[in-house]
């Protein structure tokens, strides 16, 4: 029960925006979520941050008793 509410927040944060696709036939409209460039931007900058902590992490956890 939290993808909702995540995709939610996220079309309020304009990250993503959401499309209803038409009901054709028998089909039910579904509800579409793409990715914004305000989204893209955003996701960089996770990635980026992630990158430097993942770095940081890989080099505390490096073995040191060659010193």
């Amino acid at each position: 029960g939290t993808l909702y509410p995540i995709l939610y927040r996220l079309e309020d944060d304009k990250f993503v925006e959401s499309k209803w696709s038409e009901a054709v036939g028998k089909k039910v409209p579904r509800k579409y979520y793409v990715i914004t460039e305000e989204g893209r931007k955003a996701l960089q900058e996770i990635q980026t941050l992630w990158l430097d902590i993942n770095r940081s992490a890989a080099m505390i956890m490096e073995d040191n008793t060659d010193e």
